[in-house]
């Protein structure tokens, strides 16, 4: 719990910082970025989160790659931050929620389409996004992937809303009705 209260009290910290800079999109792809370089070189995430070594290493490491990633100025700033206050293994939780944040404050919905076949999805996902946008007037981006086990048709999930209309789910309750 403290966790993610700390999380979200540095995410609005950041969003604030870009929103003044007019730069939110700039620093959320930023933000992006370094986090999934943290998630691929898991070694280097837990380097910088290692206490035994010095802060200054660790933040002289930090400008280095923050620097040859063109991480804005303000997102360095804001790692350092992190990592001076021993806060950089939050970073996951912190990047999940600022990406939240933004969404939200770009009037963005994000959503995943699963399908059973790949064309299949990404067809529907284009439809489904141009149809949602003209319903909510947000700006959908809905993500397709492949899941065979459906048979047919496809399952939207937007946050926590589902919409499942595959056919596995509809032989399912075909089966509920015929054995009841």
């Amino acid at each position: 719990m403290k966790e993610f209260i700390l999380s979200k009290r540095y995410a609005r910290a950041l969003l604030k910082v870009a929103r003044d800079g007019r730069n939110i999109a700039e620093m959320a792809d930023g933000l992006q970025k370094f986090s999934r370089l943290c998630v691929e070189k898991r070694i280097f995430f837990h380097w910088l989160t290692c206490e035994e070594i010095s802060k200054k290493k660790r933040e002289d490491a930090l400008a280095d790659v923050s620097k040859a990633m063109g991480l804005p100025k303000e997102l360095n700033n804001f790692l350092l931050v992190l990592v001076g206050a021993e806060r950089i293994r939050y970073l996951p939780q912190i990047a999940k929620l600022f990406a939240e944040l933004t969404d939200e404050e770009m009037n963005i919905v994000r959503g995943t389409l699963y399908a059973a076949d790949k064309a299949g999805a990404e067809g529907a996902a284009k439809g489904l996004s141009t149809f949602l946008h003209n319903k909510t007037k947000k700006d959908v981006r809905i993500t397709s992937h492949e899941r065979p086990h459906l048979i047919g048709g496809a399952v939207l999930q937007i946050k926590n809303d589902l919409w499942d209309a595959s056919v596995k789910k509809r032989l399912q309750e075909m089966k509920e009705r015929l054995c009841q």
